[in-house]
């Protein structure tokens, strides 16, 4: 009798055994494995990950996703701990502060707005203005995506910034109020809005 109980039991056991098989199946580390597959929702406490599947940061730019897969976006984030955020709320000082834009955002001001900032501002910052030159994402912090950056600020900080550079902010930004005119500076803001424009999709803000 006693023997037929025992019997009995490991079979049981073994039965049970089997069921489980079926949750843990090659690669996983348990039946928590779907829970990782399912867009928006989280992982219980103490559940583990499928092995070998790497995660992708949630940054626009710089994560990495499914098999190391590069992420989309602008090489940099935007939010306050970006290499900028903490600039895009500074007071813009006198003598800037109250500036406002007289150059008419035409083709013609962005023409040469162009050609201007073709000239000494696309090496670092790109022909996009996304910071996506060479050089500049070399520097410390690297050059700013202006067809990012530029929605968040106003036309008296571009001008100022421009204008001094950002060599007090420890920026390798050079001031510009000794090689362009004022006019000038106003024309590669226009072409900056306009590019943004361009490139940003509809309803975007940085």
């Amino acid at each position: 009798m006693r023997r037929t109980c025992t019997l009995c039991i490991l079979l049981l056991l073994a039965l049970g055994l089997a069921g489980c098989a079926d949750d843990l199946r090659p690669g996983t580390f348990g039946p928590w494995d779907n829970t990782f597959r399912e867009p928006g929702r989280g992982a219980p406490r103490g559940a583990w990950p499928r092995a070998g599947r790497p995660f992708g940061g949630h940054g626009p730019g710089m994560g990495y996703g499914r098999r190391g897969g590069r992420g989309h976006g602008s090489p940099h984030g935007m939010g306050p701990r970006s290499p900028w955020g903490r600039f895009h709320h500074l007071p813009v000082p006198e003598p800037y502060a109250d500036l406002t834009n007289p150059m008419p955002g035409d083709p013609e001001s962005i023409e040469r707005g162009k050609t201007i900032y073709q000239t000494y501002c696309a090496s670092c910052h790109g022909e996009k203005a996304l910071g996506e030159a060479e050089a500049g994402q070399k520097l410390d912090p690297p050059a700013a995506p202006l067809a990012h950056t530029i929605r968040r600020v106003s036309d008296a900080y571009l001008f100022w910034r421009i204008s001094e550079g950002g060599s007090e902010f420890g920026t390798a930004m050079p001031a510009y109020k000794d090689v362009l005119s004022e006019q000038e500076i106003w024309d590669v803001i226009n072409y900056l809005r306009d590019l943004s424009n361009q490139t940003m999709p509809d309803g975007f803000h940085p």
